[in-house]
C-alpha cells in the first residue's frame, strides 16, 4: 500500500472520529443544523439519523458511505479510484457545509467563544483539508499508473 493511501485512510478515520464526537455533542446539546439559515430542524437526533446534518458533523448515511469508500480505497483499479473520488466529493461538501453553519462564527467569536465546538470545528476543518490533500496525491498517483475514470 502506498504511503499517501495510508495517510488518506488515517486522516479519514480521524475525521470520522472528530465528526462523530461533533455529532454526539450536537445531539447532546440539541444544536440543530442551520446552513446559512435555510435548514432548521427541531429533533437533532432524528435529523442526524435520516440524512440531515448537525452543525458539527454530517449525518449517519454520509458516514456509512465514507466508511465504504475508506474500505474500497486500497482496492486496485477503478474500484479504488471511484472510492478516492467519492471521498474527495464528500470532503469538499463537508467543508463547505461546515463553513456555512452559524455556529462557526459563534464558536470563534471572542465575545461568544465556546471551546468544545471550536475544537471540534477546527479539528474537522484541519482534517478535512489534510484528507483533501492526500486524496489529490492518491488520485494523482493512480492517474500516473494509468488507472483513471
Amino acid at each position: 500500500m502506498r504511503t499517501q493511501t495510508k495517510w488518506l485512510i488515517l486522516c479519514s478515520l480521524l475525521y470520522l472520529a472528530s465528526a462523530g464526537f461533533g455529532a454526539f455533542y450536537a445531539i447532546r446539546h440539541n444544536l440543530p443544523a442551520s446552513f446559512w439559515g435555510f435548514i432548521g430542524v427541531d429533533d437533532v437526533l432524528k435529523s442526524f439519523l435520516t440524512g440531515n446534518c448537525t452543525p458539527l458533523s454530517a449525518s449517519l448515511p454520509y458516514y456509512i458511505f465514507q466508511v465504504i469508500c475508506i474500505l474500497m480505497v486500497p482496492q486496485p483499479g477503478r474500484l479504488g479510484t471511484f472510492a478516492v473520488a467519492g471521498l474527495t466529493i464528500l470532503g469538499v461538501m463537508w467543508v463547505v457545509f461546515q463553513i456555512g453553519e452559524p455556529i462557526v462564527l459563534r464558536a470563534f467569536n471572542p465575545m461568544t467563544f465556546d471551546l468544545v465546538p471550536a475544537l471540534i470545528l477546527a479539528s474537522n476543518m484541519i482534517l478535512g483539508g489534510l484528507m483533501f490533500m492526500f486524496r489529490l496525491l492518491e488520485w494523482s498517483s493512480r492517474r500516473k499508473v494509468g488507472v483513471a475514470f
